[in-house]
């Protein structure tokens, strides 16, 4: 599913990739499943949230853990 949606053009164009992105499984927790990308001009993590233990909708949520990981 990750590969399907990642070789998106749309999403190698946002993320600037110029070709399909090296995925890898790094980590699963109970609420996300993460992968490092090897393709940009440094690696970085895609984070797949699966839900939420707040309680909130999955855009709120991925917005809420944007903010904490901007605030670190």
């Amino acid at each position: 599913m990750i590969d399907e949606y990642a070789l998106a053009r749309e999403v190698r164009r946002t993320l600037g990739l110029k070709r399909e992105p090296d995925l890898h499984f790094l980590a699963r927790g109970e609420y996300s499943i993460n992968y490092v990308c090897l393709e940009a001009p440094e690696p970085y993590v895609v984070r797949c949230v699966t839900g939420s233990q707040i309680g909130l909708q999955l855009d709120a949520q991925v917005r809420y853990e944007d903010r904490v990981l901007h605030l670190l």
